[in-house]
C-alpha cells in the first residue's frame, strides 16, 4: 500500500515537470530571442547617426524581453506551488498510511500475543 502511494505520487511529480516544461518552452525561447537584439558594431551605429533608433529599437526588444520573462515567472511560480502541495499532500499521505500500517501491525501483534498456549 506504501509502495503503491509513492509510485503515484512520483508519477504525478513527473507529470508536473513535464506540463512545466511544456508550459515554459516557449516563453523561455521569447525571451532569449528578444534579448539580443542589438549586439552589433555600436561604432558603426554611431558613425552612421542612427544612435537613437537602435537605442529606440534595443529599448523596444527588451520589453518584450522582460514581458517574456515575466510570463515565464509566473509560469513557473505556477508550477512551483503545484509541486510543493502535491509534495506536501504526499508526505502527509505516507505519514497517514505508516501510522495506519503500524497500528495495524500492533493490533494484529497484540491480538497473537493475547491467545492463550496450550501447552
Amino acid at each position: 500500500m506504501l509502495f503503491l502511494l509513492t509510485v503515484v505520487g512520483a508519477v504525478i511529480m513527473v507529470a508536473v515537470a513535464v506540463l512545466n516544461q511544456v508550459a515554459s518552452s516557449r516563453p523561455s525561447k521569447e525571451a532569449a530571442d528578444t534579448l539580443g537584439v542589438a549586439a552589433g558594431n555600436f561604432e558603426t551605429v554611431r558613425a552612421l547617426g542612427m544612435v537613437s533608433n537602435v537605442i529606440e529599437f534595443w529599448g523596444i526588444g527588451v520589453s518584450g524581453s522582460l514581458r517574456a520573462s515575466d510570463g515565464l515567472a509566473r509560469v513557473n511560480a505556477f508550477y512551483d506551488g503545484v509541486s510543493r502541495a502535491i509534495r506536501s499532500i504526499l508526505q502527509i499521505a505516507i505519514l497517514g498510511v505508516g501510522a495506519f500500517l503500524v497500528l495495524h501491525i500492533a493490533r494484529f501483534a497484540a491480538r497473537v500475543t493475547s491467545r492463550p498456549t496450550s501447552g
